[in-house]
């Protein structure tokens, strides 16, 4: 099934590359979703993909530089419950790092009186990862579209929750900036939560030359 909805894909891809050509750059999701701007699936694929009903996708976000693809669901029962197929999702962010899920509101199991924003998972089978617990870099990418969504402020903090076996939480803040004599505007996304140290180390530097 896997491999005749990927082969399914593939022609779709191949049958519209001449329209879709100029929209097949990678896009930011700093900026309003993109009209699914530069995927080469559907919602269907991703259904599959997740093993989720297709009414349960609820948009294709976009794709970002380092190749992550977006999707939202339209619950997070559906994020919970998703049963991701590895081979699907390594065809679908093919050239790319992986496939970062997101739903509005959510819970933390044992803290319910903890509100949540958005929730997310990442998937990575590119990298060797079926499922990633905490990572930072998709919580930053979701910022700029959870904040424009959720009509939050400039600055106010959004609390976010990856809801994988294991899991954590991430107080999500973008700032934005306007430039200063001609400077570009500049956004930067704040992330802020808990963490367990795992490995300490110290790195020495006598014993190298100093550079000429």
């Amino acid at each position: 099934a896997a491999a005749a909805a990927a082969a399914a894909a593939a022609e779709r891809a191949k049958e519209s590359k001449e329209s879709n050509h100029d929209d097949a750059k990678d896009s930011t999701i700093n900026d309003p979703p993109p009209n699914e701007a530069g995927c080469f699936f559907t919602r269907d694929d991703l259904a599959l993909a997740l093993g989720v009903k297709a009414r349960h996708v609820e948009s294709i976000i976009g794709r970002n530089s380092i190749g992550d693809v977006f999707v939202s669901l339209t619950s997070v029962a559906s994020l919970t419950l998703a049963t991701p197929n590895s081979g699907l999702i390594r065809f679908i962010t093919k050239g790319g790092r992986g496939l970062v899920v997101t739903a509005k509101g959510g819970s933390v199991l044992g803290d319910d009186s903890l509100p949540v924003d958005f929730s997310l998972r990442f998937f990575a089978p590119n990298l060797g990862i079926d499922e990633d617990h905490v990572t930072g870099s998709a919580f930053v990418g979701l910022g700029p579209y959870w904040q424009t969504r959720l009509k939050k402020k400039n600055g106010e903090e959004m609390v976010a929750h990856q809801c994988g076996k294991r899991g954590g939480v991430v107080r999500v803040a973008v700032v934005k900036k306007k430039g200063i004599r001609g400077a570009l505007d500049e956004t930067k996304v704040m992330t802020r939560g808990f963490a367990v140290s795992v490995l300490k180390g110290e790195i020495l530097c006598d014993g190298f030359d100093a550079e000429e």
